[in-house]
């Protein structure tokens, strides 16, 4: 089967060269898919021997994926499927369109046209859950004004028109309603006030005058704000949409328009090439297309004619021979259908990886975790798109695939690894792509609390409603397989190393803003660290005079790169790229992980009770770029600490971070974290994604934190580590033994018991919203 991609409406053309056909095919055995429905298609059989032969094409009526589609948010590139079996094709019918005597000669049809730009993400939007994050341009202020030029072409002043404007507030101001008005006037006519309140999206529409249209570009003016009384609006512009009234001329051999009629309608389009072959298509059922073919006449006129029953609305597309689309470029093949839905299929240890990723490192991996004793399959995301999604972008294959899995393999996945970057500008509105390649295996964007769009490969791991996993997940977030070979070294090395007496020391970092975040770190020494003979090593900030924070960091490094630690913890205030104490003093940043840690293989695990340390979903990390749009404004996103600690290019920094992708809360973190040093240390708990899945699951299914957390903590590393605890007092039972637990199989959260069945649990979670403060 050969994957098509389409990328916007039209007739699409594919030349048999194009496809890699080695010998001729019957031309009825031809079939044309898209999204598992037949696509009727029109098989240019030049010599009609019933052969697809050399020299030959095929066509078809070609759409995007639309703004009305679930996977808008994640693509607009449609995937049609061109394959073969014995059973003849769908094909475009012909249709007998000549000019009806009698019929209504119209003479216009109602356009509407859409204009947006998505220049500027929103990403803490109020609410955001389900709604467009990304807006034409920087926000309106108050006194602002922004001229938006569209372009309307053959007006026709027939009947009144419409504008519609799409805004969403920025401010709120609690002592008016309403809070926001944003002026809407059109080639220096004003046309109307929007009035909305609060952080909400609206809809403003206005019939007016269609004779304040011009031919050509139009220009709209949004003013920002006025209102008495109200001191503070601000709003986003989303889209602009216009209806008008058009005539029936081409404008580059191309016209699709609507029309609802009743009873024969006849229709003339021009502006044609003169004496021309043309073709007219009823597009109305984009699956079921009828053509008709005709002549232009000498002055680039078609005339063709149609019946409609009263109220009924068609589609139609006029296209001169010369502006068919083809698809020459991006034409893909499945050479064997993956074995994903197979009844035999099997894994407890899964990765997913992109294909341009595969190769001797990811082999090594899987076969390290093969000698362990799992079961291992290393799946791409291509083979998951067209198993579950028919070859669509789109995180919701990811789920579906591992739904399945779960449901039907045996044994079913019990460890998850995904391997390769990740983007939340799915779209690549930024256009950072071409700067620096992200978007290879895609997260889930979560909407959290204070923070809105988050990174959550938790929700892959979910089956239910209550967003609890049912596997373990880890992500190593690689941008190149030069990235997951420097991991996949540290991890067989890590495994496969000696004793050693860094393995039973444990680092303990706090902030200074607050008492409680020193008093964290000393209850889990006290607790857990000490009463299991373990060493622990504690860096409070709050112990050092505002003079002295830059020995804290001294300590800090010593600890990791003189004696070792096999966990390094921080309770405290944090940032994407560091932790954080006062007058913004930070213990560790990424560009300190990287330059200042040389702890070569003795490498920590680190947790962080902070806030974004983990977001490593952000476009474009570590390489500013211009915003689309306003070239003079630069953008940058910070490369989170988590990534530099795991790809330390010398093989030191992290064997993994555990750590917030979104804002986090200490007076739930407390809990989270007690977790997991009682997992860890009292219960033998050794694989990190075991480890700190039951941690987050166990504090909110028991009501102490709130459901939000089991999104917002990522693992980034893998996530069948085996943590390279030593026993107490001696050294052995290392990075070799006493990391334990092989693979095998089992219920995955089968150790929580009866916790994951504690509804109230996650009821009582939700309660807590309202004192949540964040770190």
């Amino acid at each position: 089967p050969a994957r098509l991609p389409v990328t916007q409406a039209g007739i699409h053309t594919v030349a048999y060269a194009d496809l890699g056909l080695t010998q001729s095919v019957a031309v009825e055995q031809l079939h044309l898919y898209n999204r598992a429905v037949e696509i009727a298609m029109t098989v240019m059989d030049a010599n009609d021997n019933g052969l697809f032969e050399s020299g030959e094409r095929i066509e078809f009526y070609g759409v995007p994926v639309s703004a009305g589609d679930p996977e808008y948010k994640y693509t607009e590139t449609n995937i049609y499927w061109l394959d073969t079996d014995s059973t003849p094709g769908e094909r475009v019918q012909d249709w007998q369109a000549a000019p009806t005597p009698g019929g209504v000669a119209e003479t216009t049809y109602r356009a509407s046209l859409h204009f947006e730009q998505n220049w500027t993400w929103w990403q803490a939007m109020p609410n955001g859950a389900g709604k467009d994050h990304w807006f034409w341009g920087e926000r309106l202020s108050l006194g602002d004004s922004r001229t938006f030029t569209v372009n309307l072409n053959n007006v026709m002043d027939t009947s009144p028109a419409v504008i519609r404007v799409a805004l969403h507030g920025r401010t709120e101001d609690p002592a008016n309603d309403p809070d926001h008005r944003t002026r809407v006037i059109l080639n220096g006519n004003f046309i109307g006030d929007v009035l909305w309140d609060g952080a909400t999206d609206v809809v403003g529409e206005f019939v007016f005058d269609s004779r304040l249209l011009v031919e050509g570009d139009n220009n709209i003016v949004l003013a920002q704000g006025g209102l008495p009384g109200v001191n503070s609006d601000s709003a986003y512009v989303n889209w602009i949409e216009i209806d008008y009234d058009r005539s029936f001329v081409a404008e580059n051999e191309r016209l699709m328009f609507s029309f609802q009629g009743d009873g024969p309608v006849n229709f003339a389009v021009s502006n044609l090439t003169p004496d021309s072959t043309v073709q007219i298509h009823d597009i109305t059922d984009p699956a079921r297309v009828r053509r008709v073919v005709m002549q232009a006449d000498g002055g680039g006129v078609v005339s063709f004619s149609d019946y409609f029953p009263a109220g009924v609305t068609r589609r139609y597309l006029v296209v001169g021979a010369t502006v068919l689309t083809p698809i020459t470029s991006g034409i893909t093949f499945q050479s064997r259908l993956p074995a994903l839905r197979s009844p035999g299929a099997g894994a407890d240890y899964v990765i997913i990886t992109h294909e341009d990723l595969l190769g001797d490192e990811i082999d090594r991996l899987a076969q390290h975790r093969r000698d362990e004793g799992f079961q291992v399959a290393v799946v791409t995301t291509q083979e998951i798109y067209d198993t579950f999604s028919t070859g669509l972008f789109t995180p919701v294959a990811i789920k579906e695939f591992l739904r399945h899995a779960y449901a039907n393999w045996s044994p079913a996945p019990r460890y998850v690894a995904l391997i390769g970057d990740a983007s939340l500008d799915y779209k690549d509105y930024y256009g950072t792509e071409q700067l620096v390649r992200s978007q290879f295996v895609p997260t889930y964007a979560a909407e959290a609390d204070d923070f809105g769009e988050t990174p959550s490969d938790n929700w892959f791991v979910t089956v239910g409603a209550d967003n609890l996993p049912v596997m373990y997940v880890g992500r190593i977030p690689a941008k190149s397989r030069d990235d997951i070979r420097l991991v996949v070294d540290k991890i067989i090395a890590y495994e496969t190393g000696t004793p050693a007496t860094w393995q039973t020391r444990f680092l303990m970092t706090s902030g200074d803003h607050e008492p409680r975040f020193a008093q964290r770190s000393d209850e889990w020494i006290a607790n857990y660290i000490m009463p299991a003979g373990y060493r622990p090593l504690h860096v409070s900030l709050s112990d050092y005079a505002l003079n002295e924070k830059v020995l804290a960091k001294g300590d800090f490094r010593g600890f990791v790169n003189g004696e070792g630690v096999v966990m390094a913890s921080y309770f405290g205030h944090g940032g994407v790229n560091g932790w954080i104490a006062s007058a913004g003093f930070e213990v560790l940043n990424s560009a300190e992980a990287v330059n200042t840690l040389t702890n070569d293989r003795a490498l920590p695990f680190f947790v962080a009770f902070n806030c974004l340390n983990g977001l490593f979903a952000q476009p474009s990390e570590g390489r500013s770029f211009s915003l689309p749009g306003n070239p003079g404004v630069a953008q940058f996103f910070d490369i989170p600490l988590s990534e530099a600690l795991l790809f330390h290019p010398a093989g030191g920094g992290a064997i993994a971070m555990w750590s917030p992708a979104s804002l986090a809360y200490p007076s739930e973190q407390k809990w989270i974290g007690e977790n997991l040093f009682a997992l860890i240390i009292d219960q033998g708990v050794r694989r990190l994604g075991e480890a700190t899945t039951r941690a987050k699951v166990q504090a909110v299914s028991e009501g102490r934190a709130n459901v939000e957390n089991l999104d917002v903590f990522v693992l980034i590393g893998d996530p069948a580590t085996r943590l390279a605890l030593g026993a107490p007092g001696q050294v052995g039972g290392g990075a070799g033994g006493a990391a334990g637990g092989g693979g095998g199989g089992g219920g995955v959260l089968s150790a929580l018991g009866v916790v994951l069945l504690l509804s109230w649990g996650l009821a009582a979670a939700a309660r807590r919203r309202g004192s949540r403060r964040p770190l």
